[in-house]
């Protein structure tokens, strides 16, 4: 199929510019196809011979492959995966893609990128520009020595058992040298996972490991599958029906995967005019069990893969009804077409659903006068059907509470470390307060001291609750929270609640003095116009 974006006198002008670059009359006659990469420079080294065999796979189908960049946040390069410039991030690269789709004239797009905020922010431009997308990314990475093979959660978990004297500097060494990528733990494949679930890309390419054949063969197939739907003038609104987000719901909550995706989902769905709750969401998380658990297993997304990969488990979803997997998909077929004919392969793995690792789904929502718009816990077999009452020990940001814990500040049993302006508009960009739970966890703090924030909470067991909504910095009644306040997390109830009357609660704000973020730069637009979690953090229209 032609692309019709270049034809007529009247774009004589964009024509003569891309013979410029190398194009001529026959590839200006055929559909032009983007690769959008979100990664850094080494990525796309470390990657040429993928992008070599989809960009050949492209040409096969009678395609013009286009390579472009756009930015990337990259955390996994960073030596402060805890900034708060992760969230805000998102939104560059959706502005990015948008920006590269708009002005380049291509009839369709593959988005390469890993990580959950590169895949979503990719997918959210692509979704305003209504061309054909795919998603492909770098798959999990291959772990030879599991016994020396560590990630971020145990070199965080390292610093707290040095601190306490559990191991040794040396030891703790060990674990930094260990660190192989977070795709080996699926860490950060959450929403690569997801895409496979919504139908926005081929069946194994959020688990394939990327020094593999497979991967070669997924680049050729995608290659040849975005030719398809260029030709068919699928757009991905086509695919992204709200069955297909309650899909990516439901593997969310089965695969135990990174709850900062519930922010993404939500929107995700936005964008496709699509209305997502943190109600909606805990809905469908309270039907789902969950069939995976990596982390607490030490196993890797290879294992994953292994096991029967992501096809496996959303047969295993299926069977039990838990997903919707009747509809069409970017390889040109039903979800259920995919998955039907895939088996569990190793059942310590992937859980069975008559014996799943937890009955219910890992998203746990709370709410009450500390969150009346709720807040969100990661759900595990030990803190379900629990309740947690401690005392508040209160810090304004994340870094005075890491300060205040590793420089030998009295954390007791039953203490609740709360911190706040950490929220959207309180960071500003929302850190994530990962790196502080899991060094409590490394202290052995875990099951004793609890952890409330208007921040994001990824990865965190125990009872550690995020994404409180109204923030702190919305005058939520998180502000109002002082040293020594009894606060409730109850499980059974599913209620977060502190100690003080309603009146009090009130005085107290009105008297606050909230954070200032004007000498933030670009980050004071974002925290001038972004919405709370509850609604995605996306951007007020």
């Amino acid at each position: 199929m032609p692309s019709e974006k270049l034809s007529g006198i009247e774009k004589a002008a964009d024509r003569a510019m891309l013979k410029f670059v190398g194009l001529n009359d026959a590839d200006l006659s055929r559909p032009l196809i983007g690769i959008i990469v979100a990664q850094a420079p080494s990525f796309v080294e470390n990657n040429e011979n993928i992008l070599f065999h989809l960009k050949t796979s492209i040409i096969a189908q009678g395609g013009v492959p286009v390579v472009l960049n756009c930015i990337s946040s990259n955390f996994g390069l960073t030596a402060n995966a805890n900034n708060c410039y992760c969230l805000p991030s998102r939104e560059l690269i959706a502005d990015s893609v948008q920006t590269i789709l708009s002005v380049h004239n291509l009839d369709g797009v593959v988005l390469f990128g890993d990580g959950d905020i590169e895949l979503t922010g990719l997918l959210l431009g692509a979704i305003r520009c209504f061309v054909p997308v795919i998603v492909f990314c770098n798959g999990t990475s291959v772990c030879l020595d599991k016994k020396n093979c560590s990630n971020i959660q145990s070199v965080l978990k390292g610093i707290g058992q040095v601190k306490t004297g559990k191991i040794s500097l040396d030891e703790l060494k060990v674990l930094e040298n260990g660190v192989l990528n977070n795709g080996v733990h699926l860490h950060f494949n959450t929403m690569a996972c997801l895409c496979e679930s919504m139908g926005l890309s081929l069946i194994g390419n959020s688990t394939a490991p990327s020094c593999s054949n497979e991967r070669i063969q997924l680049a050729k197939q995608t290659g040849k599958a975005i030719t398809k739907l260029v030709e068919d003038s699928t757009l991905p609104n086509m695919i992204l029906s709200k069955q297909a987000f309650n899909n990516a719901i439901a593997t969310l909550c089965a695969i135990n995967g990174n709850l900062d995706c519930v922010l993404h989902i939500i929107a995700l769905a936005a964008a496709c005019g699509i209305t997502l709750t943190f109600d909606s969401i805990a809905s469908i998380s309270q039907k789902t069990p969950t069939l995976l658990s990596l982390m607490q297993n030490n196993q890797t997304g290879v294992d994953f893969h292994l096991a029967g990969g992501m096809g496996a488990l959303l047969n295993q979803l299926y069977s039990i009804n838990a997903i919707d997997a009747d509809f069409l998909t970017v390889s040109n077929l039903k979800l259920n077409e995919q998955i039907k004919k895939i088996q569990v392969l190793d059942w310590t793995v992937i859980f069975p659903t008559d014996s799943p690792y937890l009955n219910i789904g890992c998203v746990g929502l709370l709410k009450g006068n500390l969150a009346e718009d709720g807040a969100l816990i990661r759900r595990t077999p030990y803190n379900c059907n629990k309740l947690f009452v401690g005392k508040a020990k209160v810090f304004e940001s994340l870094a005075s509470a890491l300060s205040a814990l590793l420089n030998g500040n009295i954390i007791n049993s039953g203490d609740i470390i709360v911190v706040k302006f950490e929220g959207p508009k309180g960071g500003p960009g929302m850190r994530d307060l990962n790196a502080l739970c899991s060094i409590l966890n490394g202290m052995g703090l875990q099951d004793s001291v609890a952890v409330v924030t208007d921040g994001r909470i990824s990865f965190a067991d125990g009872f550690a609750v995020g994404f409180i909504c109204p923030e702190a910095n919305e005058q939520g009644n998180l502000s109002a929270v002082r040293e020594g306040d009894k606060i409730a997390i109850d499980l059974v109830k599913c209620k977060l609640e502190v100690d003080i009357n309603a009146k009090e609660l009130k005085n107290r704000i009105k008297k606050f003095e909230f954070k200032d973020n004007s000498n933030k730069h670009w980050l004071t637009r974002y925290a001038n116009s972004v919405n709370s979690a509850n609604k995605g953090a996306v951007l007020k229209k």
